[in-house]
This record gives structure tokens, sequence and C-alpha cells, in this order.
């Protein structure tokens, strides 16, 4: 494993019968991505995970990690998710959408989720997770996310 510590690019993958095409919520982010790629712009993958964006009762959007005494502690995954992002549009953002990386940002099925924070031009961004059409096939959000991932590397 060792060799994987200085690498520059590091791809996730599974066997082709488990493959799906990236489902439509990545729509959006793919075509500019593979442009910016194309043109030797650099890209920014920013994603927090189905678990974090989730809904899921005790770890997700809304929910806090709680102390030995059983109370909530810390921040919310939103807030968690929201930090990252504000610190992503400060170090990469840029106010033209051509300057700069591109950031390809995964922001999860919240309704709202950048809440009061103010994306760059230099930002694309899709749900990801939580299509229809992916749940009917029986895809967990994380294989679709994967999915999404392989289409922009």
């Amino acid at each position: 494993m060792g060799v994987l510590q200085h690498s520059t690019v590091t791809l996730v993958t599974t066997c082709e019968d488990l493959q799906d095409p990236a489902s439509a919520d990545g729509a959006p982010v793919l075509a500019p991505v593979r442009g910016a790629r194309a043109a030797g712009r650099s890209v920014v993958l920013a994603s927090m995970g189905t678990i974090l964006t989730g809904d899921a009762p005790g770890v997700g959007w809304e929910s806090r990690g709680t102390g030995a005494d059983g109370q909530p502690r810390g921040l919310t995954c939103r807030e968690l998710c929201r930090g990252a992002w504000a610190g992503l549009f400060d170090a990469f953002g840029k106010e033209r959408a051509e300057d700069g990386p591109l950031l390809a940002v995964a922001l999860g099925p919240q309704k709202e989720p950048l809440g009061e924070l103010r994306p760059p031009a230099n930002m694309v961004c899709a749900p990801v997770g939580g299509d229809p059409e992916g749940g009917r096939r029986g895809l967990p959000d994380a294989r679709r996310q994967q999915q999404f991932e392989r289409g922009i590397v």
C-alpha cells in the first residue's frame, strides 16, 4: 500500500458487471468536468458522502454526535458540510466561471444544502445520490455516488 501514499490519482472501481451508467442527477456536472479536463483545467471534486448529507436518524443532516452522557455534542452534519464547502469556496472559488479550477460539488439530497453560502462562479453541482431510478434498481446511494465519481475521473 506504500505505493498509494504518493499517487497523484486514486481510482475507485468495481468489476464491469456491477457498473451502472451515471445517473441523471450527475449529468449537469459531467459535461463541464469532461470539458475542463480536456482543456487541461484542474478539477476539484467535493463530496461529503451520502451519510452526512442524508436523512438517516442519528447520522444524517440534522444529527450530532453524542457524548458519554448521551447528550448531543458538536456540529450537526449540516454544519460540518457547510463548513467544508465554505472552506472549499474560500480556497478555490473565483468570481469568473473560467478562472481557477472547476469545482465539482456533490451536494446531496437536501432541499437547500448551501443555506446562506454563496457558490462561486467556477462551481458546478448536482445532488448525486437519491435518484428514484437508481433506487428502483436497488443501488444504494453510495454505489450511485461511486458511479458519479467514476464518470468524472
